[in-house]
């Protein structure tokens, strides 16, 4: 444990929900940014986080960073839908991996892929703008469906097995309305039912929207769950959001008070410049980011995590 983190994602977004206060665009470009840009390290050292949601994402200092990645798994490898010690969340999973863990064959196995995270990434990014989970409806259809007296293990299965057999996922029109760009990368992109289809991280950071800019005029505030009593109604940061309640409690540590953060001219959301030097050096199409680049410098940058996967490397130095 090197350091600390202030609050979770999932606090922010909730607190926001609760105030029916929409993020500022330049929020979600913060937000985006730093998770696809951490997603894509993870990736290029030839690992997978296999649970990316918002309580796994963190505010540290001025920049947002996974966490919980002790469940990474290297690319390419195969895992049993009969392996107990698999982490992942149902509302964030691809259907891919939803129709994969209610298999009952003992020998049914599945390649771990980077398009997993994608797909995880895209409904962070979506929920960024919604300020709910776009599976949020399936699972009230379910739950309806089912009754009040239905026993939560049954709801979760049958929300799995909705999400396996979806043909294509419905997304809230606000989404279009932030950046047309954006919405098309999700849209057309990292949502797609077909994992094949959806873009790697490298590919996501080539959009207009997930360039970096320029964060030292930027004057908001994160407000996490319990902190919106405080701000007048008519503040300059409060804009109307249609969007629905989440409903959800939160923990004392979700509860962190963060007031006046100062943006520094670092639009990185692990380690500073280095990052942004490892960035410049991805060959941005054509290919799945890989372990081990052969520049030998951005290879400090993200030290092995754990053991590496045998996969060719298609990361060339500039």
């Amino acid at each position: 444990m090197t350091e600390a983190g202030q609050c979770t994602l999932k606090s922010v977004l909730q607190s926001h929900s609760t105030a029916k206060i929409t993020l500022k665009k330049d929020q979600i470009r913060h937000v985006a940014q730093d998770i696809v840009l951490a997603l894509g390290g993870l990736h290029e050292k030839g690992l997978i986080h296999m649970d990316v949601k918002p309580d796994n994402v963190m505010m540290f200092g001025d920049s947002w960073k996974l966490i919980d990645v002790d469940g990474c798994m290297p690319v390419g490898e195969r895992v049993s839908c009969q392996d107990k010690t698999l982490s992942f969340s149902p509302s964030y999973c691809a259907p891919e991996w939803a129709k994969f863990v209610l298999c009952k064959d003992p020998q049914m196995t599945m390649r771990v892929d980077a398009s997993l995270d994608a797909w995880s990434a895209g409904m962070i990014l979506t929920e960024l703008v919604s300020l709910h989970a776009p599976l949020k409806p399936v699972f009230n259809k379910v739950a309806q469906g089912m009754g009040p007296q239905a026993r939560r293990s049954e709801l979760i299965k049958e929300f799995m097995e909705q999400v396996g057999r979806m043909d294509a996922l419905p997304l809230p029109r606000c989404l279009d309305k932030l950046d047309e760009g954006f919405a098309r990368m999700i849209r057309n992109g990292l949502l797609l039912i077909a994992p094949s289809s959806r873009p790697t991280m490298a590919e996501c950071l080539e959009q207009e929207f997930m360039k970096p800019f320029d964060r030292r005029s930027l004057k908001f505030q994160w407000m996490p769950m319990g902190n919106f009593q405080n701000s007048p109604s008519g503040s300059p940061d409060a804009s109307p959001s249609a969007s629905e309640t989440l409903g959800n409690t939160t923990s004392p540590e979700d509860s962190a008070v963060i007031q006046g953060v100062s943006f520094k001219n670092d639009p990185i959301g692990t380690s500073g410049g280095a990052m942004l030097e490892w960035r410049k050096a991805l060959k941005l199409r054509g290919h799945s980011l890989q372990p081990i680049s052969r520049n030998s410098s951005q290879q400090k940058v993200y030290p092995s995590l754990t053991r590496q996967a045998k996969v060719p490397d298609v990361i060339e130095s500039l």
